[in-house]
């Protein structure tokens, strides 16, 4: 365009011409000049509509970035394959929830991941003889957590929902499980006379003892714990996993606590208070004692 009008300007200079010609070839020039200016400017219009497409585009784009940046932040579905990943992982959000006004903890089967008293009070010697492993301190730490949460001063409610065996489900079982299963009901033993507010929940629901997994849930934190090693923490926050917590705690607590409220009682649980659960143990005691007798 611009070579057009430099010419226009030098045959304008121009005094030997002829005055038809010029005026033939200045309209000409002037027609190109304008269908130039009318395809550059269209060019444009189009260019300009491509750039805000493309604008609008990344705009949305980026937004649904920022969506699901902020479901990442909400929500989070973690597997970890040893238990000490999965103390690592969870220590953080049980130091959160005992310092929260949040009371209810509960457990579904055994916790592989807490020491039990035997053990964490050998690891406590061991700290105060700074003779603690580092392989241990997460192991030890862990255990401290919940030693504060199960402490008598402590306001949390911790409920334990359990398949509990009956002694004739122990015969097939080896020495060695029989009395780890003992080991660890003397523990909870010691649970109960720490914590009032320390629950066991009888009911075939929930996971036997010794069983592959064990559930932990706090706040808006499921574990699910596998007893060779490792497991799956989900945090909710959207309503996927809003709907996995709700299901969790509906199809076991709330319908155990429904029934304590005055709904209609549901024979599948029952809490056992501490004579019971004592009485249970002396039971699985003697029933254990008497199988070894005979097989001698």
């Amino acid at each position: 365009m611009w070579l057009s009008l430099v010419v226009l300007l030098a045959k304008i200079a121009s005094v030997d011409i002829d005055k038809n010609g010029f005026l033939i070839w200045s309209v000409t020039s002037l027609g190109l000049l304008l269908s130039t200016f009318v395809v550059l400017w269209g060019t444009a219009r189009v260019f300009s509509n491509s750039a805000e497409l493309v604008q609008n585009k990344y705009n949305a784009t980026i937004s649904n970035i920022e969506g699901y940046v902020r479901q990442y932040v909400e929500t989070s579905i973690v597997f970890k394959s040893t238990e000490d990943e999965m103390r690592r992982l969870l220590l953080p959000d049980l130091k959160t929830f005992y310092d929260s006004a949040e009371k209810e903890i509960v457990i579904l089967g055994a916790d592989v991941l807490r020491p039990s008293t035997i053990k964490f009070n050998e690891l406590q010697d061991a700290l105060n003889k700074q003779q603690l492993k580092t392989t241990d301190r997460l192991y030890y730490e862990y255990g401290f957590v919940f030693n504060r949460i199960l402490a008598a001063s402590s306001q949390k409610l911790l409920r334990r929902f359990i398949y509990l065996f009956e002694p004739s489900e122990l015969k097939e079982r080896t020495p060695d499980f029989q009395d780890r299963y003992i080991g660890w009901l003397n523990d909870q033993v010691s649970f109960f006379r720490i914590n009032q507010n320390y629950t066991i929940i009888r009911t075939p629901r929930a996971t036997v003892w010794g069983a592959p997994k064990s559930m932990i849930f706090f706040q808006n934190t499921i574990a699910e714990v596998f007893f060779k090693g490792g497991g799956i923490v989900i945090t909710s926050g959207t309503k996927a996993t809003n709907s996995v917590v709700a299901a969790t705690r509906k199809s076991l607590i709330e319908d155990y606590v429904d029934a304590r409220q005055g709904a209609p009682a549901r024979s599948e649980y029952s809490q056992l208070n501490l004579a019971e659960f004592e009485t249970y143990i002396s039971n699985i005691r003697s029933y254990v004692s008497n199988l070894r007798t005979m097989k001698q």
